[in-house]
């Protein structure tokens, strides 16, 4: 018997502005954290929203120990992995005690990607780019619930987008009366 797991999310930056407001020059309005807390709701977890915090290695650094407090299996930090002069999440995680498992990855989107621990907390830096940012929170975050909730299906499933074909005939035959369609039109 596993117990639910709980996740803490967390996202950095000064350009982030919430959903409902009209973003400025050099702002963007704040996704990433909704797709990944709805990711994680659905695999049955407890989410606790950490907010957004600046770009300041003492208020990235709280945060974390909020996460903490809260009893936090998981923390998922979005934004602020990578090497930028305003990158400061992995500074801010190193000076709470972090033991890097690992960072970047081969694969784009999401190479910023960033997995390590602070004690028994799993932390999952994700990218801040939203689309590196749910990838990466399907391919890494989603198996890590799963194991942590003693599920046996840990890698998600995947789907086909289009059936394969098998030769070059059997693709122009599919695709005929698409065009055949489209000139009728």
């Amino acid at each position: 018997m596993h117990r639910r797991p709980k996740v803490a999310v967390l996202a950095t930056g000064d350009e982030l502005v919430m959903p409902g407001s009209m973003p400025g020059f050099g702002e963007i309005v704040y996704s990433n954290g909704y797709a990944t807390m709805a990711l994680a709701r659905r695999e049955g977890c407890e989410v606790v929203d950490l907010g957004i915090v600046a770009r300041s290695p003492a208020e990235t650094a709280a945060a974390v120990r909020r996460a903490r407090d809260v009893g936090a299996d998981i923390l998922v930090t979005s934004g602020g992995a990578s090497v930028g002069d305003y990158d400061l999440v992995q500074k801010a995680l190193a000076a709470e005690g972090l033991a890097l498992s690992f960072w970047k990855v081969a694969l784009r989107p999401g190479r910023p990607m960033m997995h390590g621990r602070l004690g028994a907390m799993h932390v999952l830096g994700l990218p801040g780019n939203p689309v590196s940012s749910y990838v990466c929170a399907v391919l890494f975050l989603v198996p890590l619930i799963r194991r942590l909730a003693g599920r046996s299906d840990v890698e998600p499933a995947l789907d086909i987008a289009a059936p394969r074909l098998r030769s070059s005939g059997e693709r122009r035959a599919r695709r005929l009366p698409a065009r055949h369609a489209c000139a009728r039109s």
